[in-house]
């Protein structure tokens, strides 16, 4: 997040009058008593931080304070007099928070689920922003849909060995408070909870046999809602009974539950004639009937956290000849960095040889002409568990497209934390565009694919989805939602522009050589589009390639004029149609799939098959290069040409493939 008031930049204290609330580690939870004087230096410092400073001792206190300053987030005068720096908030949310869902019969669906608690969001902010915008921003890079008044941002300190937590006016300036307090977090930090709703009750103040009464209040409603749930499952039991026995007023009448009917009666009329010990394997047999039926009715009606729509493919995938023939053609390559890269996505180059990338672990990296590896800077939070898991990929960033701009900047579309530039040289990053601003009203979730003008200095990206972040891509796939956007900013006027919408998972992006269009993959429904920025049809799309021999991620120019596909999975055609284009036309057999099989087993399906297309200007397929073994790579992501290697990008794997030369 990037804020850009133009308002002056003067420090709104905290209010003499206001109730604050001190939470320690040696106190229970009371209220700060009403005119007590506190000791000489807390009156002192509570009175340093109600000073407003002139031009001059803020410059001063923001020397200071960037050379305190351990993890590069340092604070920035501007001529206005404005300031701007970053500030860590802490989520410490007790209540689940409800957050804007996909659409669904023309509608925005909302969803409540609990935040991690404890995780920290670094906001980069100015001296002009207060604590509600904070506190609005972090929701919406969240994307929560709850009203920002429920919540209230906290400072907490130490003071005397003891951890203080105040609740701040929304007026004041989080900024200046960092600033005063300086980089420590000890010293100064900030916390995100709910409002309290009422007022703070004093224990203390009650007699031991009203407590004792409270606490028999609390064993009454507890006892209550154990009936409550006992007597609400009970009803449900006999409705199976119900249901099993063919009784009247029975909810389930299903063929499978009539199948099961006629087993039991089947049973019950067998048991009549058989001995006690054939008696009591029936019973058992009916036993485990009921629990098979009430497993399935527990999973139907366990709510599902995708919404899919049928999906008809245009047709069976296309037949292994001509230019799609098996080949070996990717044999003949070599691994790099065996252990040190995991996951490099995506590729650019400067005139000196040197390529980027940015990998799982939400690193960007440069690689010298002597294949020498040096880390360039690390997108959002430097994590001992960054890499280990999806879960930390939204606080430590996973940087997807790459390219440099004509200024020798690395401009990087992060799947969380937004579009950057970053000096190669020192690391040091600026956000342009955070995803929690998005475009048009809607935030992105996905920035994925990403191509720069060389012209105009235009830059073109993708978000792959406003709905699923990169974590749950599999989520995205299975879905087969059009959430997707082709999205441009121009770095000179900060404008946003979406250019195309409903898109099926948009992903890599390239700019024809005379950039009079770009191509656009989307993956999901294994299509590439043509997208025309100039002349008689620009601003109109076109399909350039359909129902493709597998789902395409990013695409290049070669270093002899035509594009190159990486394919992430391949669509072949074997005993049994591929696995997706069995299951598109079916939401129900979809719903029940996300609901039943953990995300990761989706890889046991997957194939260890490399393949990269090539297409002409036109789009036609003109050749392929295959790896049907695996044995170099798999799942590839980008194909990128340059001083006669070719690297080819994945996302998981923990190497980086490269071919010394191209077989034609």
């Amino acid at each position: 997040m990037t804020w850009t008031s133009t308002m002056s930049s003067g420090y709104s204290s905290l209010e003499e009058d206001s109730e604050e609330f001190f939470f320690t580690a040696r106190t229970s939870f009371f209220r700060k008593p009403p005119g007590k004087v506190t000791e000489k230096k807390d009156v002192e410092k509570e009175r340093e931080l109600r000073t407003e400073f002139s031009r001059e001792e803020i410059r001063h206190k923001i020397e200071h304070y960037n050379c305190l300053t351990k993890d590069h987030l340092k604070m920035t005068l501007a001529q206005s007099g404005v300031y701007t720096g970053f500030i860590k908030v802490q989520m410490d949310l007790r209540r689940p928070v409800t957050v804007h869902g996909g659409q669904r019969g023309g509608t925005v669906q909302k969803e409540a689920f609990y935040l991690p608690r404890g995780v920290s969001n670094t906001l980069h902010i100015s001296s002009n922003n207060t604590v509600r915008e904070v506190i609005v921003a972090l929701l919406n890079k969240f994307t929560v849909a709850d009203n920002p008044a429920k919540y209230a941002l906290y400072k907490r300190y130490r003071r005397e060995e003891q951890a203080y937590v105040c609740k701040l006016a929304d007026g004041e300036q989080p900024l200046f408070l960092r600033l005063v307090s300086g980089p420590d977090a000890d010293t100064l930090s900030f916390v995100l909870r709910e409002q309290q709703t009422g007022e703070v009750i004093m224990w203390d103040a009650f007699s031991i046999p009203e407590l004792r009464n409270f606490l028999r209040i609390l064993d009454k409603e507890e006892e209550e809602q154990r009936e409550a749930i006992i007597c609400r499952y009970n009803s449900y039991r006999h409705r199976l009974q119900d249901a099993l026995w063919g009784r009247p007023g029975s909810v389930l009448s299903s063929p499978d539950v009539i199948a099961l009917q006629l087993c039991f009666r089947q049973c019950s009329v067998k048991s009549r004639r058989t001995n006690p010990r054939r008696l009591s394997n029936m019973l058992s047999c009916g036993s485990l009937l009921v629990v098979l039926l009430a497993v399935s009715a527990g999973l139907y009606m366990l709510p599902s956290p995708i919404h899919p729509r049928p999906h008809i493919l245009k047709g069976p995938p296309p037949e292994l000849v001509g230019p799609l023939a098996v080949n070996n053609r990717l044999h003949n390559g070599r691994r790099l960095f065996s252990g040190e890269l995991h996951g490099p996505e995506s590729f650019t180059a400067d005139e000196n040889g040197h390529v980027y990338t940015g990998t799982v672990d939400g690193k960007l990296w440069r690689i010298s002409p002597d294949d020498s590896l040096t880390l360039i800077t690390q997108m959002g939070q430097n994590l001992p568990e960054c890499g280990s898991s999806p879960d930390y990929e939204p606080l430590c960033g996973r940087p997807h497209g790459v390219r440099l701009d004509a200024d020798g900047q690395l401009i990087v579309a992060d799947s969380y934390l937004g579009l950057f530039s970053v000096d190669v040289k020192t690391g040091a990053k600026k956000l342009l565009l955070s995803n929690s601003e998005g475009a048009d009203g809607v935030p992105f979730s996905f920035l994925n694919g990403l191509d720069i003008s060389s012209q105009t200095g235009m830059i073109y990206f993708t978000d792959s989805s406003s709905r699923w972040g990169r974590r749950h891509v599999k989520l995205e796939v299975l879905e087969l939602n059009s959430l997707g956007r082709l999205v441009s900013f121009d770095p000179q006027t900060q404008k946003v522009k979406v250019l195309l919408d409903s898109l099926f998972m948009p992903n890599g992006i390239v700019l024809s050589p005379d950039e009079d269009f770009l191509l656009l993959a989307e993956t999901s429904v294994g299509r590439v589009l043509r997208f025309w920025l100039k002349g008689p049809k620009a601003g109109t799309k076109e399909v350039v390639m359909d129902n493709m021999i597998g789902y395409p991620d990013n695409i290049r120019l070669s270093d002899h004029g035509t594009f190159l596909v990486g394919i992430t999975t391949p669509r072949f055609r074997r005993f049994l149609p591929p696995f997706l284009d069995m299951i598109a036309p079916y939401p129900a057999v979809k719903r029940f799939l996300a609901k039943v099989i953990p995300l990761t087993w989706y890889n046991l399906l997957l194939p260890r098959y490399a393949l990269v297309l090539e297409l002409g200007l036109d789009g036609e397929l003109v050749g392929t290069l295959h790896d049907p073994e695996g044995r170099l790579t798999w799942a590839i992501s980008d194909v990128f040409q340059h001083r006669g290697r070719t690297y080819l990008g994945n996302t998981e794997l923990s190497f980086l493939p490269v071919l010394e030369r191209w077989e034609n």
